[in-house]
């Protein structure tokens, strides 16, 4: 007998498919696209990524124009709602004969019968028709039940004696339909006049006291007043809807309609705002960063524009370098440029909007002078080099900056002559202070903001501010081509800001050091005298003609210096007459 011990399993490797069908046949790497056919591919996936997008545009463009008309015809159903245009047609009321209202007897206890048959009163006790009622029914009294049922049975005053006393009593009816009679299923014997009495006292109203079925056109809820309003013909009602709206008359046209409707002032309601207070309201709770002078009023924006933003530009160059205008100052500008406007409180909605505009003509103007002075070096300084080529411009950088300190470096003058190590007794000459071409040209574009103000308007106050910006910016364009090519840093460090350039608090190795950047320049231009003022801002207005388009800056650090003790020095031969 064969043995049924499972064959082992072999290590064997499972081929692809290919493989097997050619067991003989090398496997072959597959071939690659072209370059050409990638790109092609790629180039159409871009383009149909763009037809969808093109498309989804379009798309989101007509459903906006498809938005904008259904709105725009929304509006115009609204105008007209409930207010047609007048037809052109003249109508011409038909003659009608007045039709009157269905008639109703006098006294719904009235009973009218056909004059062939003679019929008792019911209420009478002779009549054959007369049961005593149940006593869960309903009962309406007749008006002369006083009279009828008395307590001698004798004959009433003006009527006829009754025959059975006993047998008095009221008839019955449903609703207010006239002359329709239920008969009791059973009789009960007759009571005295008193128990009469009695009864009718105890009896519950038939109606409550405050309605008034009767009244015509009225609506009650029990079914004998909807089977009446069922048999009113056609006329009738319309008679009586015409009386209910138009106060009684058969035409429309006599007097108007009497809504129900009542409009009720909501201007007493806490939760209310008054419409001119609504723009108060948008406007505060818009976001800072959206304010645009779009937002003040008309009648101040080109007057902001033309008039206060050079006097403010004018107040930014006599402040200090990096320093905020204060609010007095602000309102002072304010008043004398708009005389007849209210007095500016930054507290309110248009203070507020007035202040973030401050804020961002502020901005602007220190961002133009980092500009200025990257133009200035490369058109001006650059140009005027025996060749502008890396190694001279690194050169030209690196001897500006080659001063001692912050009160003589050889960029702020527009003569500086180095002592000549050939000749003995050869001193430094340097002339002209903070009107070197670069600096004037940066100062410029702060000169040429004053010329727009009149001039018996003009602050007599020295541009400190200003000055210390274009050294600033001029020193930090220089740093930045200190390599003989322009070097640009990574932001924040780029930007031309009081974190950069301001004085600031650094911590080097564990300490820190107070950079004063800006107060010892600060202090070294305010020692700067009147005739040397009046040549720097005549250089800078000569050079302050052009603008050109603004640039990136760089920024830069630099160590703390002992600059604001020293003296400046100028050989200037016109100043020794002021000394």
């Amino acid at each position: 007998m064969a043995s049924k011990t499972p064959l082992p399993r072999l290590g064997l490797r499972s081929r692809d498919k290919e493989s097997q069908k050619h067991p003989g046949k090398p496997d072959q790497p597959r071939a690659r696209r072209t370059t050409e056919e990638v790109q092609a591919e790629k180039a159409e996936k871009v383009r149909a990524q763009g037809e969808r997008e093109e498309m989804r545009a379009q798309n989101i463009q007509w459903a906006a124009e498809l938005e904008t008309r259904m709105e725009v015809q929304m509006k115009d159903k609204l105008n007209t709602a409930h207010h047609p245009p007048p037809s052109t047609l003249t109508k011409v009321l038909r003659p009608r004969t007045k039709v009157p209202i269905a008639s109703e007897t006098a006294n719904d206890n009235e009973i009218e019968y056909p004059e062939e048959a003679a019929v008792k009163d019911p209420v009478s006790s002779g009549s054959d028709d007369f049961y005593t009622p149940d006593k869960g029914t309903e009962v309406v009294e007749s008006e002369d039940d006083e009279d009828i049922l008395d307590e001698s049975g004798e004959e009433d005053a003006g009527g006829k004696k009754l025959s059975n006393p006993h047998k008095a009593s009221p008839f019955q009816k449903t609703g207010l339909q006239n002359g329709k009679l239920l008969q009791p299923k059973k009789s009960y014997p007759a009571a005295s006049a008193e128990e009469t009495k009695e009864d009718k006292q105890c009896r519950p109203p038939t109606s409550p006291p405050d309605s008034d079925v009767d009244r015509e056109g009225g609506i009650a809820d029990d079914a004998g007043e909807r089977s009446e309003r069922k048999n009113l013909s056609g006329k009738a009602v319309k008679s009586m809807l015409q009386r209910h709206y138009y106060g009684g008359s058969s035409k429309a046209g006599e007097t108007g309609i009497h809504s129900l409707a009542r409009i009720v002032p909501t201007t007493s309601v806490a939760t209310f705002i008054n419409p001119n207070a609504s723009s108060q309201v948008a406007q505060a709770r818009r976001k800072k960063g959206d304010i645009r002078l779009t937002h003040l009023p008309v009648r101040l924006q080109t007057d902001f524009t033309d008039k206060f933003t050079p006097r403010l530009f004018e107040l930014f160059g006599t402040l200090n370098a990096w320093e905020q205008p204060k609010e007095s100052d602000l309102s002072k500008l304010w008043k004398s440029v708009f005389p007849n406007e209210q007095n500016l409180n930054l507290t309110t909605s248009e203070g507020t909007v007035i202040l973030k505009l401050v804020e961002d003509r502020l901005s602007q103007w220190r961002k133009k002078f980092g500009e200025r002075a990257l133009e200035a070096l490369e058109e001006i300084t650059f140009n005027d080099l025996p060749k502008n080529d890396s190694a001279h411009r690194e050169w030209w950088c690196t001897w500006a900056l080659s001063g001692s300190d912050d009160s003589c470096q050889p960029f702020y003058y527009a003569a500086y002559e180095e002592p000549d190590p050939d000749i003995e007794g050869s001193q430094l000459k340097i002339k002209g202070v903070f009107q070197s071409p670069l600096i004037a040209a940066i100062l410029g574009i702060h000169v040429a903001w004053l010329s727009l103000i009149e001039e018996e308007r003009r602050s007599e106050k020295k541009p400190i501010g200003a000055l210390v910006h274009s050294i600033q910016a001029a020193k930090r364009a220089i740093s930045w081509w200190q390599t003989g090519d322009v070097v640009k840093p990574k932001k924040p460090l780029n930007e031309y800001s009081k974190a950069n350039w301001g004085d600031h608090v650094e911590t080097r190795e564990g300490r820190q050091i107070h950079i004063k950047s800006t107060s010892d320049l600060t202090t070294i231009v305010s020692k700067v005298k009147d005739k040397q003022w009046e040549k720097i801002l005549a250089v800078a207005r000569a050079s302050g003609k052009r603008k050109k388009k603004a640039v990136v800056v760089v920024s830069d650090t630099q160590e703390p210096s002992q600059a604001a003790l020293a003296e400046l020095r100028d050989d200037d031969s016109d100043l020794a007459d002021e000394d």
